[in-house]
């Protein structure tokens, strides 16, 4: 598979090279097609229905990006005059679209490693791409890589230092390491770039709240409770500016069960679970909430519900069984 990903992402390198671009055009055109449908036909049975959508989004894409109608039969590009090669170079543009749209496809797929794989390559040729380290960030981050992560973040910095993506994913991994200072300082930096950056207030109210913990830790309980209470004014600003994702609504529910603040809690729960049914966690801290409000039926279908989405979590067994 890595070197069919090679091959693919070769061909589309070449493709792109200033100087030779139509000839090499023509050369690699079926190269390239065939590269990708050689891909979709290996993909396993178990997703043959994702891989059928996917063979056919991949095929279209191909189309609009490289039929321009300007190869003649023997594969030689027809002589064009001003007008026909900023047309053609506006299809180059299509090309981008299309690497992207195999992307997004691998990723549907849960292909990560595959994308990584992709990034990889296409770094060593563009090492200051930052939106491409940026990009390769968030897929290591997602899968738990948070130092592999860290050094893309780092990079893109290094690139382009104003970076507010890169300045909020970096200060949440360091806020983590309860490096606070620095932290903070990279968050304020992200949002002083892009207010509207809800990962950072995002990264703020979770950075806030490990050290509320450590405060309670160490019985520091007064300033606990003013760290908390700055992690639910951040993570309420995120929820401004995001109100749909399922996180926010479950990381306020636990700062303000941390707050005392209850039913206020349990109503942010609903909200995760409203828009994610399969939290695990946010039933599991409903189930919490309601049996310490002394609702022991619901706690018990709130248990069932976690038993039902993850068989394994013994949390929750645990307390279906007490």
């Amino acid at each position: 598979m890595t070197n069919l990903i090679k091959r693919l992402v070769d061909a589309f390198t070449h493709s792109f090279e200033a100087g030779d671009y139509y000839s090499i055009r023509s050369k690699y055109k079926y190269e390239i097609k065939n590269a990708i449908l050689e891909y979709l036909i290996s993909e396993s049975g178990s997703v043959a229905q994702p891989k059928n959508q996917m063979k056919q989004a991949m095929v279209e894409a191909f189309g609009n990006a490289f039929d321009s109608g300007y190869v003649d039969g023997g594969g030689d590009i027809k002589e064009m005059n001003d007008s026909d090669k900023i047309w053609i170079a506006n299809k180059q543009q299509a090309e981008f679209g299309f690497i992207d749209q195999l992307f997004e496809r691998l990723k549907e797929l849960k292909k990560d490693s595959e994308v990584l794989k992709i990034y990889d390559i296409l770094l060593e040729k563009d090492t200051n791409n930052a939106k491409m380290w940026f990009e390769k960030g968030l897929i290591l981050s997602g899968l738990g890589k948070e130092s592999d992560a860290l050094s893309a973040y780092e990079k893109v910095l290094f690139i382009d230092p104003g970076h507010a993506g890169a300045l909020a994913r970096k200060g949440l991994i360091i806020g983590t390491r309860r490096q606070y200072a620095e932290s903070f300082d990279l968050l304020e930096r992200s949002i002083k770039s892009d207010p509207l950056n809800w990962n950072a207030w995002y990264g703020k109210g979770k950075v806030w709240g490990l050290k509320g913990n450590d405060l309670t830790s160490i019985d520091r309980k007064y300033d606990a409770m003013k760290t908390f209470e700055n992690a639910l004014n951040a993570y309420g600003k995120a929820i401004e500016l995001n109100p749909k994702d399922a996180v926010l609504w479950f990381e306020e529910g636990v700062v303000l069960n941390k707050l005392g603040k209850a039913n206020e809690a349990l109503k942010a729960f609903d909200k995760s679970i409203e828009i994610n049914p399969d939290s695990t966690g946010a039933w599991y801290e409903k189930g919490l909430i309601t049996k310490e409000l002394g609702n022991e039926a619901d706690a018990v279908n709130c248990f069932k519900k976690v038993m039902e989405l993850d068989p394994s979590h013994t949390l929750a067994r645990h307390k279906l069984k007490h």
